[in-house]
């Protein structure tokens, strides 16, 4: 079953611009799949809950969306969300990440990893 990283910016898309980020993953995503965060991923986003405004709603909307959905949390020791996201992509080479930081894209490539990205605030696409 392939692994699909939701990263900490992408739980955030479906409050910040109405996109039903988890319908788009299951029409472009072919085959067997599986949606996992990490605990250094769900840490960064509940830390952005604690803040007021607008991010801080998504982010709340995020804890809650990945408690219903079932969501798989992937337990580690680590303190970084993309330092995680790269040591396990590095060991399971199926994997997909969802992320829409630049850095972690460029990162994700030079390890050949399969990257879904969100374009002109409406459309989830292969990156």
């Amino acid at each position: 079953m392939r692994a699909v990283i939701l990263d900490t910016n992408f739980l955030l898309v479906p409050h910040q611009f109405k996109i039903n980020v988890l319908a788009a993953l299951e029409r472009i995503i072919e085959g067997p799949h599986e949606l996992i965060v990490s605990t250094p991923i769900i840490n960064e986003v509940e830390a952005i809950s604690k803040s007021k405004g607008k991010k801080g709603a998504a982010a709340r909307v995020a804890l809650v969306a990945i408690e219903r959905k079932k969501i798989r949390c992937v337990e580690s020791e680590e303190q970084d969300a993309d330092s995680w996201i790269l040591n396990y992509c590095s060991e399971h080479r199926d994997s997909v990440v969802c992320t829409n930081d630049i850095d972690l894209r460029q990162m994700l490539k030079k390890l050949r990893i399969r990257v879904i990205s969100m374009r002109s605030r409406a459309t989830i696409f292969w990156a």
